[in-house]
């Protein structure tokens, strides 16, 4: 099958090539009739843009490179369904690379996003270092999402996870518990260190002791978070309620405690953060 080009667009519609090329690319003012012409030409004749062709000329590919980490999760999942809806109805189309909290994997993701030539780059959460997003958005329009980065003064879009859990927190004691158990994610990230510190901020503003034998150290994901409700119910500990740091681990922490015959909510509430 031949490919239909701008040259027979432009016979179909009787008008000039440069007339088809600027209602093709909505550069300028077109006559209405002019511009409805070459429309139901395109119709017409099924034409299909090159889209390499046109990367040569514009010096643009028309693609954001989006690195996610965890995109099974609900969280990072919702956040990748966002970007593909709003690049949906533009001429731009996502490429994205599921890291899996890999700093090296993310990096290697990066460096082939600028390889291919992409127009910009979103990345959700992520773990390179201020210095490296300094020099990628210093190449190429870079945003990260959902990842607190206070030192960094460029695009920045977070969630404030002290707040975020000072509220939590004191919804669990407004409901009456006083025995609080907290999985967090791991002490490296950001965000993990600053719903902590809201939970204890929380406890303390309420007279309420922070007790390290109703703590445990997680990282996010569910199997760990397993493990984690597993230590906490080794010590015996008494707790009503326990925050969990995001979504996956209070699903594991749900796992562990109905394999104990643990009722939720009945013996146990649990809130998670996400």
């Amino acid at each position: 099958m031949k490919n239909v080009t701008i040259r027979d667009i432009a016979a179909e519609a009787n008008v000039s090539i440069s007339t088809v090329s600027r209602v093709l690319n909505d550069s300028s003012f077109v006559e209405e009739s002019k511009c409805e012409a070459v429309k139901k030409a395109v119709k017409t004749l099924k034409y299909k843009p090159n889209v390499v062709a046109r990367s040569l000329v514009s010096g643009q590919t028309f693609t954001i490179g989006v690195v996610a980490n965890d995109i099974g999760s609900p969280f990072c999942g919702s956040l990748t369904q966002g970007v593909g809806m709003e690049l949906h109805e533009t001429k731009y189309s996502p490429i994205i690379v599921d890291a899996f909290w890999n700093v090296k994997t993310e990096r290697e993701a990066i460096q082939n996003f600028i390889a291919r030539g992409v127009d910009g780059v979103i990345i959700l959460g992520g773990s390179l270092t201020l210095k490296e997003l300094d020099q990628l958005a210093a190449e190429i329009p870079t945003i990260v999402v959902a990842r607190e980065l206070p030192d960094w003064k460029r695009n920045n879009i977070y969630v404030d996870n002290f707040s975020g859990a000072y509220k939590a927190t004191n919804f669990l004691i407004d409901a009456g518990h006083r025995d609080i158990a907290f999985i967090s994610g791991t002490k490296e990230r950001r965000d993990a260190t600053r719903r902590l510190e809201g939970f204890q901020k929380a406890l303390s503003d309420r007279q309420l002791v922070f007790r390290e034998e109703l703590f445990v150290e997680s990282d996010f994901l569910p199997a760990t978070s397993v493990l984690a409700m597993e230590t906490l119910l080794a010590r015996e500990a008494i707790f009503t309620a326990v925050f969990c740091c995001n979504d996956l681990t209070a699903f594991g922490a749900c796992r562990a405690m109905s394999r104990r015959g643990i009722r939720i909510p009945d013996d146990v509430s649990v809130l998670g953060f996400d």
